[in-house]
């Protein structure tokens, strides 16, 4: 997620938002996927306070997970202090090629500058045959794409944790200060994107096919009235 985070939405997201029936439901299709390859060391692309990743800690992972807001990084210490976390920018993970047997990244690429950055960074820590999963809000849903669309400027709170991201953490993320959060994934570009990549597979999942534990389905002609897409991306061994 980026690096700008006003008060207010930290607020909502530790002290309001919680680990609801729609991230069970991400988690056990994620499980089910990654236990096909037999994978226990996992990455969190914006892992914020840690609600989704405790869900694999408790089920002995050895999670990884960065985010570009020091303050939620605190906060998942404080949650889950056996986590290996750091604070990055998710277009340039600091992990050496081919370091994880799954890469995730929920509730948070649709805020990303760079989305196809990102999921390149993704791949590229990924491990071969392992697999790379992240959902975005479907701007077809016109219910949710209404709600995202927002713009925050600095405060001071947020000009010092700048300074201190950049001056003792070396991330570059000046390009985060003034930039809107907004819906601008839709299927067709991520589609058009993975298919310039010769070594991956790739599948949408809907949000009722979350909620449903679906994992294994046809792509639909449309997903018109989900609200939210899953893509789950297979990295396969280059041949």
């Amino acid at each position: 997620m980026r690096f700008i985070y006003p008060k207010k939405l930290r607020h909502i997201y530790v002290h309001t938002y919680q680990f609801e029936e729609y991230d069970r439901k991400l988690c056990e299709v994620t499980e089910s996927v990654i236990k096909e390859i037999n994978c226990r060391r996992i990455l969190e692309v914006a892992i914020g306070p840690g609600r989704i990743a405790k869900y694999f800690v408790d089920r002995a992972y050895d999670v990884y997970g960065i985010d570009i807001a020091d303050t939620l990084i605190y906060d998942c210490k404080k949650l889950l202090p056996q986590v290996h976390v750091c604070i990055s920018d998710a277009e340039n993970l600091p992990f050496k090629n081919n370091s994880f047997g799954a890469v995730y990244c929920y509730h948070s690429i649709y805020f990303f500058p760079n989305v196809e950055l990102a999921i390149d960074e993704m791949l590229r820590v990924a491990t071969p045959n392992s697999y790379v999963l992240f959902e975005f809000i479907n701007t077809a849903a016109q219910r949710e794409t209404k709600v995202v669309k927002r713009k925050y400027l600095p405060t001071l709170s947020n000009l010092t944790q700048l300074f201190n991201i950049i001056f003792f953490h070396k991330v570059p993320t000046f390009k985060y200060l003034f930039t809107k959060i907004e819906t601008t994934i839709t299927i067709e570009k991520i589609t058009s994107y993975l298919k310039t990549k010769s070594n991956v597979s790739f599948k949408f999942l809907g949000f009722s096919e979350v909620m449903s534990k679906i994992k294994t389905v046809e792509t639909k002609d449309t997903y018109i009235n989900e609200p939210r897409i899953l893509c789950i991306v297979r990295k396969e061994e280059k041949t």
